[in-house]
């Protein structure tokens, strides 16, 4: 592929990219109206503040947050703050903002993988697109700041969304 048509396809794969964030994004928020402080799990209510998560025990839950990590190259405490006098931390606080970014980019990950992945033909059963796929272990992905370079405006809102 030319330099070119790599260009094109890196502007495009953002543009969809960021569109689809701001989708999840208002999709999230409604949510959050109707889902306000949520105990999910087992039926002993094991987990609390589970918003979009729903593993089967502890070690699923484990196994789920490991894969974040690694994805993100980031340790537990970028999302979790410690609980007040101690290097515990307080896992179902949202008091740090990271935790609700999350929230939206698992929104967006199951949107891209539910409507726009399974739309195209051909492609494989399950669910090819992950946190991976694009922060490849850094916080902040490649594409994000190669658009931001760009000064690429992002997409207009979603009529009835501003």
């Amino acid at each position: 592929m030319t330099m070119a048509g790599r260009f094109v396809l890196s502007m495009l794969v953002g543009v969809g990219v960021l569109f689809i964030s701001c989708t999840a994004m208002q999709q999230q928020k409604r949510g959050e109206a109707s889902s306000a402080s949520v105990s999910a799990g087992t039926s002993s209510g094991e987990f609390k503040n589970l918003k979009l998560l729903r593993p089967a025990n502890r070690e699923e839950l484990i196994t789920i947050m490991k894969g974040y990590s690694q994805a993100l190259g980031v340790r537990c405490d970028f999302c979790h703050v410690p609980l007040p006098g101690s290097e515990k931390l307080d896992f179902p606080s949202d008091a740090n903002s990271h935790k609700g970014v999350a929230r939206v980019m698992i929104t967006m990950t199951r949107d891209i993988n539910g409507r726009v992945i399974e739309g195209l033909p051909g492609e494989p059963e399950g669910a090819p697109t992950h946190c991976m796929t694009c922060h490849r272990g850094k916080k902040i992905p490649d594409i994000a700041m190669e658009l931001e370079t760009l000064k690429i405006p992002p997409p207009p809102a979603a009529p009835g969304t501003s």
